[in-house]
């Protein structure tokens, strides 16, 4: 049984058609391109979003100031607001 269900796998594979996995490789690549599309907008999109409610306190020494995007990264800028420490407290 094993025998005649590997030699119908092999046959498959040998005389499948190669058009039909030309096709699917792309169908793949359109597929592909379009999720990196689709991808970029939402980003774009929670990019502007964010940006409407800025700037916006994270912590008590922390604001963010900006959001921005490139591609599909988004890029976060904040502002670190520290009371300015002598040398000699900054090696203790």
């Amino acid at each position: 049984m094993k025998k005649k269900l590997l030699f119908l796998s092999i046959a498959v594979c040998l005389f499948a058609d190669p058009k039909i996995v030309k096709e699917d490789s792309v169908l793949q690549n359109q597929f592909d391109a379009k999720m990196k599309a689709q991808n970029k907008t939402i980003v774009k999109m929670s990019a502007e979003e964010t940006k409407k409610h800025l700037p916006q306190k994270v912590d008590k020494y922390t604001t963010m100031t900006g959001v921005d995007y490139k591609g599909t990264n988004l890029i976060y800028i904040y502002e670190i607001n520290v009371p300015p420490k002598s040398d000699k407290e900054l090696i203790k």
